[in-house]
């Protein structure tokens, strides 16, 4: 089951201390402890985009607009990107 938007497209995750995180557009980060029921929250803002991820020292980090970090996966802090960054 999936609680947020139907609107958002996922481009990135990653998974670590026992939850599944999802970055996509519109700032919408996604979280999981199952990868069955998934929460979505509103970390950046409506024109934020990630897309890319990693989980390393206990950290989570999504990467694009903006980089957020979070130990939950929950509670995100944002910082400016030099530059919009993506991988392919």
């Amino acid at each position: 089951s999936f609680t947020g938007s139907t609107n958002n497209f996922y481009r990135t995750a990653a998974y670590g201390n026992g939850r599944w995180v999802a970055g996509g557009t519109f700032g919408r980060v996604a979280y999981s402890t199952n990868g069955v029921n998934w929460a979505e929250i509103v970390v950046g803002t409506s024109t934020d985009s990630f897309n890319g991820s990693a989980y390393q020292n206990g950290q989570f980090v999504l990467v694009g607009s903006q980089i957020a970090t979070s130990s939950d996966g929950v509670n995100w802090t944002l910082s400016a990107s030099p530059e919009s960054i993506s991988f392919s």
